[in-house]
């Protein structure tokens, strides 16, 4: 434990939180944890709508799939627009920041906690800040770290904790604020860098918290790709239509057996406990009441594409155990072949460079690479069957070959 850590939060004090990122995860389920420790809590975001919003009605419900649980309201909660004095104010004055903004946009956030840091000084506050990641990502505490020393930050006054996100959330049809989620409690988090005095209600501490994160990154948030990009192949728009696909359930049985084992072996994990593991995300994934959309869970695909993802990370961990990755190649084609409102960039990549080129400069893989060559054969497979042509991934499986 370094210096920092050494100093102790009164639980006779009234933890303020800060949470960046006012949007489903943050909104939804990261501030239910605030509510639970009767925290003091403001949202910081980039939306000057959200923000507005928040303002002006102080609160909001969250409501849980399936109908079987009571709402959560929220309120006396306040909002900042990021980067603004205020914000900074806040963050200088919180003993507990989340992040919820996605991994990719959490070294935006090295200059302002600079900023709030200085601010924090000038007020004499002594106890470090505590930033928990909340962000599907293999290593964000550690992108939010190398962006935090990059710009002159003190490690030993900010310190970053990660969490892990299993719970799903969704804005809440016809209302301005209110939240669909599903009802689930838990926010595992790294016990070897948060102290026990930080800890909510609800926060699970995790001693083996790096192993967990890796292991729900290519087992739940693979699946999750899997079926997402499948999905919108076969025209589906809602998540757990696609999870309960006859044809798409056969791709994701040979996604996992040789995943499972391969993750077992790696992690040293009982086979019995990694498929349980699996299972569950599986049931979670099919649940038709938790009413999760095609399109949320499969944009941005160069980053799920990228060299420590879902998608490509799991299919090299299953070639170093001598598994077959077939199933992964085929689902890796599909995400390049998907057309979100937002993946314009991904098919200029594609039409200029050619797919293996593409997807060379994407996954960080050699365009010689085997399981490389094995996407583009889908790819192109995929590609040259008839427009409107049924698709039958089983029969792709078995007719496209190495």
């Amino acid at each position: 434990m370094n210096a920092a850590q050494s100093h102790k939060l009164s639980m006779k004090d009234k933890i303020k939180v800060a949470i960046v990122g006012a949007g489903k995860t943050g909104r939804g389920f990261v501030a239910r944890f605030a509510k639970q420790g009767n925290a003091e809590l403001a949202f910081i975001d980039s939306s000057e709508e959200l923000v507005k919003m928040i303002n002006e009605d102080r609160g909001y419900t969250i409501h849980f799939f399936g109908g079987g649980r009571g709402p959560i309201r929220i309120d006396g909660v306040r909002a900042a627009m990021a980067g603004s004095d205020l914000a900074i104010d806040w963050m200088a004055d919180a003993d507990l920041i989340f992040t919820a903004v996605g991994e990719s946009n959490l070294i935006n956030l090295a200059v302002p906690l600079l900023e709030a840091m200085k601010r924090r000084s000038e007020l004499h506050k002594r106890r470090p800040v505590y930033v928990v990641t909340c962000e599907n990502g293999v290593n964000p505490g550690k992108a939010l770290m190398d962006a935090w020393t990059a710009a002159g930050g003190n490690p030993e006054i900010l310190i970053v904790a990660e969490a892990a996100i299993f719970c799903s959330s969704v804005e809440m049809p016809g209302t301005r604020l209110d939240i669909q989620s599903e009802s689930y409690d838990e926010l595992p988090y790294d016990s070897h860098v948060l102290p026990e005095a930080y800890r909510l209600p609800g926060m699970v501490p995790e001693p083996r918290f790096r192993e967990l994160l890796q292991r729900k990154i290519y087992t739940y948030n693979c699946l999750s790709a899997c079926i997402a990009y499948l999905g919108a192949l076969k025209g589906y728009e809602m998540y757990a239509d696609a999870a309960a696909d006859p044809d798409i359930c056969t791709v994701l049985e040979q996604v996992l057996e040789p995943l499972n084992r391969a993750l077992s072996a790696k992690m040293n994990l009982p086979l019995r406990s990694q498929e349980d593991f699996a299972r569950r995300a599986l049931r979670k994934f099919q649940d038709p009441s938790i009413r999760d959309d095609i399109s949320r869970n499969a944009r941005d695909v160069p980053r799920k594409l990228g060299p420590k993802e879902r998608l490509i990370a799991p299919a090299k961990i299953i070639e170093e155990a001598g598994g077959d990755c077939a199933a992964l190649a085929l689902a890796a084609a599909a995400a390049l072949h998907y057309r979100g409102p937002d993946e314009s960039d991904l098919h200029d990549l594609l039409n200029k460079y050619g797919v293996e080129e593409g997807l060379c400069k994407i996954s960080g893989l050699a365009t010689s690479d085997a399981f490389l060559l094995r996407v583009s054969r889908y790819y192109r497979a995929l590609h040259e069957r008839n427009r409107g042509e049924a698709i039958s991934f089983e029969k792709l499986l078995d007719i496209v070959g190495d």
